[in-house]
């Protein structure tokens, strides 16, 4: 599988453009994908990292960046990723994926808003990554059989616990008129 590997270094600190929105927990793509049909191109997703190899469908620098665990862990060392952890993808224990700080200054050098779906626990990384300004927002959607807990109220800025998907759409574009007015007027 081919590797590709960065060799521009990533920024220390971002400093200007959109907040990265962060969304994890139940039916994530599902809601994404509202998403981006209620705002068609205001937010763009980076392209990920990992240390698995590429599926069938998969271009290497298109749809992910395959590289070797040793290169991550480099890379996660010297500050370049904005987010990192263990992938929860089926087959892949012990592989690594992330988002580099380059591939959230790529989309917001267009003007969009970096959008990632993550697993929870790098969505927490997410939110506490101090090498963005201004910081991202992380939202936890939970599903009607899966309420928050405790410590989901400390770890994400808005918390959405509603039974059907236009209900979890409603309040996140309520979120995104707050926190994106000048996107949400566009749209």
């Amino acid at each position: 599988a081919a590797l590709r590997t960065s060799t521009t270094a990533s920024p220390p600190m971002l400093n200007d453009g959109m907040p990265v929105l962060v969304v994890t927990g139940a039916k994530q793509l599902q809601v994404l994908d509202m998403l981006n049909q209620q705002f068609p191109g205001r937010f763009l997703s980076p392209v990920m990292t990992t240390t698995r190899p590429p599926h069938r469908s998969e271009r290497p620098g298109i749809t992910m960046n395959f590289v070797t665990v040793e290169m991550i862990n480099d890379d996660i060392r010297g500050g370049r990723y904005f987010e990192s952890g263990a992938s929860t993808e089926v087959g892949c224990k012990g592989e690594l994926i992330g988002t580099t700080l380059e591939a959230v200054a790529r989309i917001r050098a267009t003007g969009a808003v970096p959008l990632l779906h993550v697993s929870y626990e790098r969505a927490i990384s997410a939110r506490t990554c101090g090498k963005i300004k201004p910081a991202s927002y992380a939202i936890l959607v939970c599903s009607e059989n899966e309420p928050p807990q405790q410590e989901h109220r400390s770890s994400f800025d808005k918390l959405i616990y509603a039974k059907s998907l236009d209900q979890v759409l409603a309040e996140l574009v309520a979120v995104i008129k707050k926190m994106f007015p000048t996107l949400a007027r566009a749209s």
